[in-house]
């Protein structure tokens, strides 16, 4: 009768068909908004995230040890010397079909600006800009191959670890929706949240 058990094992929360007893959630606009919306407040409990704890003990690890510093950066083949930006995009070019939606071409054309604008203000001498991509576009990097003649360093791979880039740089830019946001935060790295 154990073979017949999986018929009835119930598939990750989201997808299943019967009511959680407990939600964990982030933040309050998560329990009201996100996973929480939908179901009685009663269940749903903000919890955090560790990954508050775990950017903070990397960030004093990278400012205070030179020699682990510069093995992350050799990894990146970052400069010691230049001021870091690292960019997180939305892909907008993956929204289903509404208001936000666009084309490929339409989200490269509408972050080039934004690229164009940032090497306006620093130039190649003195930032890198590293566009971290998201890791569902790591088999396709070459749809942004046009911001690299602006000295754009595309980041991508399973060896890309968003935790490092973020405790490497001076600046993060990015869309309010990513959750990488709250390693942002915990970080310290100062932070332009840019909603277009």
């Amino acid at each position: 009768f154990q073979a017949l058990d999986l018929f009835y094992e119930e598939p990750r929360f989201g997808f299943a068909l019967a009511t959680p007893k407990k939600i964990g959630v982030f933040d309050d606009e998560e329990a009201r908004n996100g996973l929480g919306k939908g179901y009685s407040q009663d269940i749903v409990s903000v919890v955090g995230t560790l990954d508050y704890q775990h950017i903070y003990d990397l960030k004093q690890r990278i400012d205070s040890n030179a020699i682990f510093k510069d093995r992350i950066l050799k990894k990146y083949s970052l400069s010691k010397n230049k001021l870091k930006i690292i960019v997180l995009l939305y892909r907008f070019y993956l929204v289903p079909d509404g208001k936000f939606r666009m084309t490929t071409k339409e989200h490269i054309a509408h972050h080039y600006e934004m690229f164009k604008t940032l090497r306006d203000v620093f130039s190649i001498d003195e930032a890198e800009i590293i566009l971290r991509m998201h890791p569902t576009e790591n088999m396709m990097p070459e749809i942004y191959e046009s911001y690299k003649h602006l000295g754009i360093k595309l980041c991508y791979g399973a060896d890309t670890k968003t935790d490092e880039l973020i405790c490497l740089s001076d600046l993060y830019i990015a869309d309010p929706a990513t959750s990488a946001n709250y390693l942002a935060v915990g970080s310290g790295v100062p932070a332009i949240f840019v909603n277009f």
